[in-house]
């Protein structure tokens, strides 16, 4: 239900922005020479597999040359001239530094955010145990179990850094209920309030403040973000928030919607995405709002980016799940 990764495509987008007191300070300007970096998966090979791939301006650089080794890049991050992935390999959980991989672990898991902070690399995800998964997260390829009783389902689906301070958000069982969690340097702080289920999807960190995307409801859901352990609904129903965006005091979400329509909200003005499109990732260059995912072409899908609800196709028979932006 809380997955960043949906297998059906045909799921819609629904990218909901809302717009929050805004302080004195100057509007952000656009960059107009900016470089895109999306992250996700191409199928390659005769018998088709995932590979992971990034494109940056829209060409593909595939992670993984070998077409028989399933993979998937879910999310990406930039640091100078060196590009970091975080995603699985062969089914466990792994990150990419220019193309370099490095395997977190052996056992089943799945890595799909990653934070750099200094020279240490924090990479979150889960590990299986079981039946079960289990939320995780690696610094610098070292693991720490966030969650230690293997009795009940855990994820982890964003991570940020703010000092010392590590910030994993994502979903716990407690009381049989899924909750929305936010682990602060391991304790787990839960967001949900156990009457109906829920789960956090992205953090990002804007000043002293920590906010975190969602979901709340059980048969009927709504997009939802916390802002310091406050939460706040988005009104349209049966939505769902994958990521999250700040700039200007302004609070942009990206999700999904059950109407077979798709609408980027900026600044109050909706824009309509394609029909039968998804998007899981965004980012920000000043008021220029991107979003990358993907759109049904026939039974297959094509890897995409919208730019202020603009497409542009990165590659056939593919998924973007990841976005970073840098200036030229």
């Amino acid at each position: 239900m809380y997955s960043k990764l949906p297998l059906v495509f045909f799921l819609i987008v629904l990218s909901a922005l809302l717009a929050c007191k805004k302080n004195s300070a100057p509007k952000p300007q656009s960059n107009p020479n900016i470089d895109v970096y999306v992250a996700g998966y191409a199928y390659y090979g005769a018998a088709p597999i995932p590979i992971a791939t990034y494109w940056k301006n829209n060409v593909a650089n595939r992670l993984v040359s070998d077409t028989t080794s399933s993979s998937m890049a879910n999310a990406i991050t930039l640091a100078g001239n060196d590009i970091y992935t975080a995603g699985t390999f062969l089914g466990s959980a792994a990150f990419w530094k220019n193309g370099q991989v490095t395997k977190l672990t052996s056992i089943g898991s799945e890595a799909v955010a990653i934070s750099l902070n200094g020279n240490d690399v924090y990479v979150a995800g889960d590990i299986a145990i079981g039946n079960l998964r289990v939320a995780a997260y690696w610094k610098n390829g070292t693991m720490i179990r966030l969650v230690t009783d293997s009795s009940s389902f855990s994820k982890a689906y964003g991570i940020a850094c703010k000092g010392q301070d590590v910030y994993v958000v994502g979903y716990l069982t407690a009381d049989g209920i899924t909750q929305a969690v936010c682990w602060k340097n391991g304790q787990a702080i839960i967001l949900g309030d156990g009457s109906v289920s829920s789960g956090a999807t992205a953090i990002t960190i804007f000043g002293s403040d920590i906010y975190i995307s969602g979901t709340v409801g059980n048969n009927s859901t709504n997009a939802v973000y916390w802002k310091n352990g406050v939460k706040n609904t988005i009104s349209q129903t049966n939505s769902r928030a994958f990521g999250i965006a700040i700039n200007d005091n302004n609070v942009y979400l990206v999700g999904d919607n059950s109407i077979f329509s798709g609408a980027n909200l900026g600044n109050g003005v909706i824009t309509n995405l394609p029909f039968s499109s998804e998007a899981l990732a965004i980012a920000l260059n000043g008021t220029d709002i991107y979003t990358a995912g993907s759109m049904l072409n026939g039974s297959k899908t094509d890897a995409v980016y919208w730019k202020n609800g603009a497409t542009t196709q990165l590659g056939q028979n593919a998924v973007a799940l990841g976005i970073a932006l840098k200036a030229q």
